[in-house]
């Protein structure tokens, strides 16, 4: 089993939240094509990670929320977050 580490910042701005990470599989290597989902209450919205595997949801509305990522080949993989005033 391939597995995907998922780092994740939180970022505030002044008028809205962001959530950006990076998918990396085991050997730190970006995974590029990975399926991110943001699940924050009943809100569920999707990216694909680009070519050096990053990803960005912007914006992201208070409160907390889980990440989970996908890619063919690897186990999925789940991140939690909390973004508060």
């Amino acid at each position: 089993m391939l597995v995907l580490f998922l780092g994740a910042t939180v970022c505030a701005y002044a008028q809205s939240d962001a959530v950006r990470g990076v998918v990396q599989d085991a050997s730190g290597a970006s995974v590029a094509g990975a399926m991110v989902t943001l699940e924050s209450g009943s809100h569920l919205t999707s990216v694909t990670t680009g070519p050096n595997g990053r990803f960005v949801f912007e914006p992201v509305a208070e409160g907390a929320g889980s990440l989970v990522v996908r890619a063919n080949g690897f186990a999925d993989g789940r991140k939690t977050w909390n973004a508060l005033a």
